[in-house]
């Protein structure tokens, strides 16, 4: 079957009731056409466009067919499209009312003062967009009010901290000069058992306030990272700090909290490096001393560095570790410079881990 060649504009008008033909045909000044719905008006004005341009010579750049709804728009440049062929449309504005404003306005943002990629918003989008920033405001109130809940949660905290620690302190010395008066052998080692308890205690008030005083990275100590070290410690504030501080500086760390687990320890590996916490149940750290000393002797095998964990620091104090065969002293409770200074003290900067005596 031959296709049927396209119509003409003229017979396109032909086929228009009289009162349309007129409207398509008048072109000498404004025409205003009142039509109910279905009554043809988009027949109308796309054939009038088509005259114009094929019959009048007009421009397709001078038209300007707006409608309100996209649907309306895209029909209207079908039908448009269908009745000029080639260049004969080019330029021709068919759109809603929406797009031909904004289009206006993107070809005149500079004389506008506008930035590109500005947005348009009606009545409703600019409703939801003011209640979204309310919400975002309320939101960001919600934060502040918690972050200055958090700050004043952190003062009292850190006043709290700072009451136990001085309570703390005080009864620490107060057990101090106690042992220091005339009481029985059992009334001492009870206070030095007691002390003992307050120095873990103290000692981990003052991990907790340094946290929060002070940035938590961590450190690098000038020593060889192939350490070995060993904490012997019953209590367990004392082993977890100590521990904690010892490998933050990048130094392998074992833990045991008794002293018959230490020389079990010793039997299976080598430690250069020994904290041992002098009052412990059972088997004290002073006696582990004694007998970790006659291992080595007996074996041959290089020594060890061991250093005493007391909160009893006085001179008996000290003679009794160096002639239970310790080689240094650290008092509890203890700073965590003090501590990496007992491991430069004796390991000072080498690659090797070979204690300096």
């Amino acid at each position: 079957m031959t296709p049927q060649p396209p119509k003409s504009i003229l017979s396109r008008i032909n086929g228009l009731n009289p009162r349309q033909q007129e409207a398509v045909r008048y072109i000498d000044g404004p025409c205003l056409v009142l039509a109910g719905a279905g009554s043809g008006k988009t027949s109308v004005i796309t054939t009038k466009i088509a005259y114009l341009v094929q019959e009048c010579g007009m421009s397709a750049r001078k038209i300007a067919a707006v409608t309100f709804t996209n649907k309306a728009a895209r029909e209207m440049k079908e039908r448009v499209g269908q009745m000029l062929k080639g260049k004969e449309g080019h330029g021709l504005t068919v759109s809603t009312f929406h797009t031909l404003g904004l289009n206006i306005i993107r070809g005149e943002l500079k004389t506008l003062g506008y930035k590109p990629g500005f947005s348009l918003f009606d009545p409703e989008d600019a409703k939801a967009l003011l209640d979204d920033l309310h919400h975002q405001q309320q939101q960001v109130r919600h934060l502040l009010a918690g972050r200055d809940r958090a700050r004043e949660e952190s003062r009292l905290k850190s006043e709290y901290l700072g009451l136990l620690q001085r309570e703390t302190d005080e009864l620490f010395d107060h057990l101090s000069t106690q042992l220091n008066t005339q009481v029985s052998e059992d009334c001492r080692a009870n206070i030095l058992e007691v002390r003992e308890r307050i120095a873990d205690i103290r000692a981990l008030l003052m991990n907790l306030v340094q946290h929060r005083d002070l940035p938590s990275e961590p450190d690098t100590l000038p020593v060889a990272a192939s350490l070995r070290v060993l904490v012997v410690d019953d209590g367990p504030v004392n082993l977890m700090l100590a521990r904690q501080m010892l490998e933050n500086h990048g130094l392998y760390v074992e833990g045991v909290s008794s002293g018959e687990q230490a020389l079990a320890r010793q039997q299976q590996s080598f430690f250069d490096l020994v904290f041992m916490d002098i009052f412990m149940p059972t088997l004290s750290g002073l006696e582990t001393a004694r007998r970790w000393r006659e291992i080595e002797s007996a074996q041959g095998s290089r020594k060890s560095v061991l250093v005493a964990l007391t909160a009893n620091a006085d001179n008996m104090g000290r003679e009794e570790c160096f002639s239970a065969g310790l080689d240094d002293l650290l008092t509890k409770p203890y700073q965590p410079e003090t501590l990496l200074g007992i491991i430069t003290t004796w390991f000072p900067g080498s690659d090797e881990a070979s204690p300096a005596r």
